[in-house]
Formats: structure tokens, C-alpha cells, sequence
């Protein structure tokens, strides 16, 4: 069953036209997957594998790539979130999703620092702009791919009574985005101090990479069910109205 052929066709006008259009009606649902999906006799686990495209899933379980669509009803993470990509364009994504540069400070800076001002590192004289500020975990972000000095001092251009010691700095995607505790549970840090030993730091990477990993465990219909359910919903989404 071709997924979009179901849909029931209805007719639709679109802004002032007198004549109806007959299109399909895509927001049409049926629950008949949803009401199998927990039951155990019905699915069984599978972790998808790099590289692994619905169709090939489907044609390695079903012998055929039109049971494809059934991964996304099964699974409301993918459903969600998106089928996982494979490792090199995930690191591709976050970098483009955070391009900057990471200052760590263990300094006050609530009223330094702001958004659009220049700064420089006096030790290393390289020279940015504030883009983003994170206070709470002591980040200062700098547009742009920069090299500072860990332990230098940075001060506003211009104003060296404006000025904060760098703890470190690393590529923006590499930075820590929150802490968890030996439970996995997200946890606030006092940034004058930072994490301590038993708090870890999940960087921007690692938290997409856990998310896209998370993704590859699924549930998938068993062999001996996907046709029966495949056309039961076929049926309903004709029937639909």
C-alpha cells in the first residue's frame, strides 16, 4: 500500500475560487496502529543501524520498501524528531547550529560583556564580538571562529575596567549546554565555581548525539502482522470522513 494513496479525497476551495478542488485530506487519522503499538504480541524491538533508510528497514523485515510508514506510527519519538541521520551529518548540523566560540569564565559578568560589544585577550590580542551570554553557566559567546589564551585576561576594547579572567574556551557545539548528576538528572551549577567532580558536563554535540541515538531504538511490527495491520488502516483512512 502506496502510504498517501488512502487519504480520503475531498473537495476544498482555495481563497475566492467558485469551482471545488478535490485534494487529498492529509490531517485525516485513524487510531488503528495506535491501539496495537503497546501490545507485546504485536511488535518487537529493533535498533535502527547507521545509514539504515526506512525503506531498506522495511525491505530487510518485510521483503518489501512499502511498509516503510509504519516505522513513524509506531515510534512518536521518530514521528517527532525525525528519522536518525548518520553520524558525520549530525556533526555537520551542530556545528552550523553553533559556528561561534565558547569563553568560560569563573568572573561575574552581569553587567559586562553585553551583546554587540567588542572584546580582545590581552595575552593573545585576538578580538570578537559578543553574540550570547549564558550567566548561569558562566559562557560567554564570541561570533565567529576565535583562539584565546585559557587563563588570559578579556577585556572590553577600549575599557580595561570591563574585563573578566578566562577559565577556557572551545567551538561553540563543543561547549557544555546543561550538567547531570550520577542519576542523569539536569542540575544547576554555581559558574563561580563550576561542575565539581561528581557532576558531568553534556557538551551541544552530546546532547543531539544522545537524542539521534535514542531515536535508532524503536518498535517495529512484526512480520506476521505488518500486512493484516497495513491494511486494516488502509481501509479506515478510505472510510474516514
Amino acid at each position: 500500500m502506496s502510504f498517501f494513496s488512502s487519504f480520503p479525497i475531498e473537495p476544498y476551495n482555495f481563497g475566492n475560487e467558485v469551482d471545488f478542488s478535490f485534494i487529498q485530506n492529509l490531517t485525516a487519522y485513524v487510531d488503528i496502529i495506535d491501539s496495537v503499538k503497546d501490545q507485546v504480541t504485536f511488535y518487537e524491538s529493533y535498533e535502527i543501524l547507521e545509514n539504515e533508510r526506512p525503506d531498506v528497514l522495511s525491505y530487510k523485515l518485510y521483503g518489501t520498501t512499502e511498509f516503510y510508514w509504519t516505522f513513524y506510527l509506531m515510534n512518536d519519538n521518530i514521528r517527532q524528531t525525525g528519522w536518525p541521520v548518520n553520524y558525520k551529518d549530525l556533526v555537520k548540523f551542530v556545528i552550523k547550529k553553533y559556528p561561534n566560540t565558547n569563553l568560560v569564565t569563573r568572573d561575574y559578568f552581569f553587567d559586562k560583556f553585553l551583546i554587540g560589544e567588542t572584546v580582545e585577550g590581552v595575552s593573545s590580542g585576538t578580538i570578537g564580538v559578543v553574540v550570547k551570554r549564558d550567566v548561569n553557566l558562566g559562557h560567554i559567546i564570541i561570533e565567529g571562529t576565535k583562539t584565546f589564551t585559557a587563563g588570559e585576561t578579556i577585556q572590553k576594547q577600549g575599557d580595561s575596567t570591563k574585563s573578566i579572567a578566562l577559565h577556557s574556551s572551545s567551538a561553540e557545539h563543543l561547549a557544555t549546554r546543561h550538567h547531570i548528576n550520577a542519576s542523569s538528572e539536569i542540575v544547576d551549577i554555581d559558574p563561580s565555581v563550576g561542575p565539581g567532580s561528581l557532576i558531568t558536563p553534556v557538551s551541544h554535540l552530546d546532547h543531539y548525539r544522545n537524542s539521534n541515538d535514542a531515536n535508532r531504538k524503536i518498535r517495529v511490527l512484526t512480520s506476521d502482522n505488518i500486512v493484516t495491520i497495513s491494511a486494516q488502516f488502509g481501509r479506515a483512512l478510505k472510510e474516514f470522513s
